[in-house]
């Protein structure tokens, strides 16, 4: 079926994401440009790329990759998938800081390669182990 493969990698990545989501909304609501904050595109952005390669492998071509993570955006967000995916692939193109006052913005962007990474591993052990069970069971 059209499109089913990357439907799975969208659905497994956002039900990996949405209770991060979840727990920052419950804690602190849902504040104004939340979707526009670069930590929170950088964050985000990298576990959905992480969890939509790892789900869909080779199977989808890099168009469908970006299709993928506008569909997962928009899942998370009930916004405008497309347009924050544009904000996310903008702020990590960015190789170089065009004035000292977004100096602090690329830098939390980079920044971030640490926690995403860190957390990114010990959700794929987790799922690695889930999975190890389940063949065992």
């Amino acid at each position: 079926m059209f499109g089913s493969k990357r439907k799975k990698a969208v659905k497994h990545a956002v039900g990996l994401v949405r209770p991060l989501i979840d727990l920052f909304h419950e804690h602190y609501g849902s504040p104004a440009g939340f979707w526009q904050n670069e930590y929170v595109l950088g964050y985000v952005g990298f576990l959905l790329v992480f969890h939509i390669n790892h789900t869909s492998g080779i199977n989808l071509s890099v168009t469908d990759k970006g299709f993928a993570l506008s569909e997962a955006f928009e899942a998370l967000s009930n916004l405008n998938g497309a347009e924050i995916t544009r904000n996310y692939t903008a702020l990590a193109e960015q190789d170089e800081i065009p004035e000292v006052v977004e100096a602090k913005t690329v830098a939390d962007f980079a920044g971030m390669t640490d926690d995403r990474s860190a957390i990114a591993g010990h959700m794929f052990k987790n799922l690695f182990a889930d999975i190890v069970v389940k063949q065992l069971s």
